[in-house]
């Protein structure tokens, strides 16, 4: 169930998909849960607290970077470096600092897109445990093991087998196979690839054109042109509203036509501006 109180069957009735209520139902019949209390969204569940006041903390960052109790996992071109279970199921691939020295001690401008996830202890699964997993219990939220995605994009992907000999790069053509991912990484997942994919549609600045740099440990976009921050907020609407003068009398207000009965004002500024004249408009 969505915020709005609406679950999968009556979004599917509404839309008019039938073939996907059917397999709903089907699902319902066969005792499935019926109790909507429970459901939750796959990508969106992560036991990690992402610490978003330590994302400015350059210091703090850069001694997380280097801990051996970190854990990275690896994008390329959206898709995550995976292992899998002996159940055949999908599993994320998890690096240390030693193993990617030789990325992360690069110069800044060559090092590849970093994006803290967070803080917290995601134990191993389906697997012995690791001396690296074997530490004392934290203290405070400060010592949790932190949690960061890199996009090797750039680097081969034998390079990355010579690390992790089990690991490889799951196809597109398979991304089902997320489906079978436990439920604490699978919220990893989806928060990387959701910021890794912000990063690649809006490489450049929608005003200027100008690059745009990463900051804030990958939640922040600024351009380079003036320092101009761009900070994506789809829950706010723009409009524009022009008004012009017809004469020196009279003012009025210019809309765009939507459709019939129905008028749209296109800006939340109003300026000054040289009287148009009646032809131009």
């Amino acid at each position: 169930m969505n915020k709005a109180g609406q679950t999968a069957l009556a979004i599917a009735e509404f839309w008019h998909h039938p073939a996907v209520s059917h397999l709903i139902n089907q699902h319902k019949q066969q005792g499935g849960s019926a109790d909507d209390n429970n459901v939750i969204n796959f990508f969106g569940l992560s036991i990690l607290d992402r610490f978003s006041h330590k994302r400015t903390d350059e210091e703090w960052l850069k001694q997380k970077l280097m801990d051996q109790t970190t854990t990275f996992v690896l994008f390329s071109q959206g898709s995550p470096y995976v292992t899998w279970s002996d159940s055949s199921s999908c599993r994320v691939c998890r690096f240390r600092y030693n193993q990617l020295q030789f990325l992360l001690e690069k110069p800044k401008e060559d090092r590849p897109t970093l994006i803290f996830l967070g803080v917290g202890k995601i134990p191993l699964l389906e697997s012995k445990p690791s001396p690296l997993d074997s530490t004392s219990p934290a203290t405070s939220d400060l010592d949790n093991p932190a949690w960061f995605a890199v996009d090797v994009a750039d680097v081969p992907e034998d390079t990355i087998k010579e690390i992790a000999p089990s690991t490889e790069l799951l196809s597109p053509k398979n991304y089902l196979a997320l489906m079978s991912l436990a439920d604490i990484e699978a919220g990893i997942i989806g928060l990387a690839r959701a910021l890794f994919s912000w990063h690649d549609r809006y490489k450049f600045c929608p005003t200027c054109g100008s690059s745009m740099r990463i900051e804030e440990a990958g939640y922040k976009h600024v351009c380079e042109n003036k320092g101009k921050v761009k900070v994506v907020d789809l829950s706010q609407v723009h409009f524009l509203f022009c008004i012009y003068q017809s004469s020196h009398k009279s003012t009025n207000s210019l809309y765009s036509r939507h459709r019939p009965l129905a008028y749209i004002m296109t800006s939340s500024q109003v300026q000054t501006a040289p009287p148009l004249r009646k032809e131009d408009l």
